[in-house]
């Protein structure tokens, strides 16, 4: 697991858990933008993401294993090395799935949702559930088949997925309650979230409509919510809108000021 600090002189911290399939180095210019804030900023791969492809279809990685182990570490990281901190995830689409998946994660002093949805193929409006459905029930599959783990394609940002993490998530995108159709309830720590938590979602977003992340941030049913969906008329917002440089002074703030208030 590949870990990168982005140090501040604060005793607030805040953990990047990474989009499906997307490298830590995708946030770099947001977690700059935040330490430069007087905000410690930790990124991080998660396990057997950036590894060989040969050792991609043998991993035992799995999605819940990047939330109950990575995210664990990390976590427990911060608090053996400082026992004042403040810690805060966010979660950047799956990465905000599975924030519930630690049981430490009823340490945390603040959430941070950002496009995190359900996956479940149904969510979405004609013709784009089509879409979903030939994707999880076709697509992938045969690319699990033909090269033994999910790849990345040619975008620098993007990992491959392993082929146990990928079974994981293409099961759950053909559940109707999603993740929570898979894993155990003594498994999810869910409703051990009583922290603020800030849920964002964006007009133009098709990968996470409004409704599947008001579905997805139900499920943080204790903690003290605030909900945010940006829109605008005259600015195209996408699923990562937020790691923006030409949105750091609107999203990213909004995000600074939640942290620090």
């Amino acid at each position: 697991m590949k870990k990168t600090i982005y140090p501040a002189n604060s005793n607030i911290y805040l953990i990047i858990n990474n989009g499906a399939r997307v490298l830590q180095n995708k946030y770099n210019e947001f977690a700059e933008y935040v330490s430069n804030n007087n905000i410690n900023v930790i990124t991080y791969n998660y396990s057997d993401t950036d590894v060989p492809e040969n050792k991609l279809k043998t991993s035992n990685a799995s999605i819940q294993k990047w939330a109950a182990c990575d995210m664990k570490t990390i976590i427990d990281s911060i608090i053996d090395t400082n026992s004042e901190a403040k810690i805060f995830v966010l979660g950047h689409s799956l990465g905000g799935q599975i924030i519930g998946l630690t049981e430490n994660c009823a340490k945390l002093d603040g959430v941070i949702l950002v496009a995190a949805q359900t996956g479940y193929w149904k969510f979405w409006p004609f013709p784009l559930n089509i879409i979903n459905y030939l994707t999880w029930f076709l697509y992938v599959p045969m690319l699990l088949k033909t090269y033994g783990f999910f790849p990345k394609g040619n975008d620098k940002n993007l990992s491959h997925m392993p082929k146990r993490a990928a079974t994981d998530w293409m099961r759950w995108c053909r559940s109707p309650n999603y993740l929570f159709d898979n894993i155990s309830l003594s498994e999810q720590y869910y409703d051990t979230i009583k922290c603020p938590l800030l849920s964002i979602s964006f007009g133009d977003d098709l990968y996470a409509t409004k409704q599947a992340v008001d579905w997805l941030t139900s499920k943080y049913q204790n903690a003290k919510l605030n909900r945010v969906h940006y829109t605008s008329k005259e600015h195209t917002y996408g699923h990562s809108s937020a790691f923006e440089s030409s949105n750091f002074s609107t999203i990213g703030n909004d995000i600074i000021n939640f942290i620090k208030t």
